[in-house]
C-alpha cells in the first residue's frame, strides 16, 4: 500500500490549505471594490440614510 503515510498525509493537508487560501484570497479581492463603493456611498449626503 503506502510505504510512508505521514508524507502523503503532509501533501494533502498542504493542497487543502492551499485551496482554502486560494478562496479566501479570491473573495477578499472580489468584494473590495463592493466595500470601497459602500464606503464612497455614506461619505455623499444623499446616500447617507441608505447604507
Amino acid at each position: 500500500m503506502i510505504d510512508d503515510l505521514k508524507q502523503l498525509e503532509q501533501l494533502t493537508l498542504f493542497l487543502l490549505n492551499l485551496g482554502h487560501a486560494f478562496l479566501a484570497e479570491r473573495t477578499l479581492r472580489d468584494s473590495r471594490g463592493r466595500t470601497r463603493q459602500s464606503a464612497r456611498r455614506c461619505a455623499i449626503p444623499r446616500y447617507a440614510s441608505v447604507a
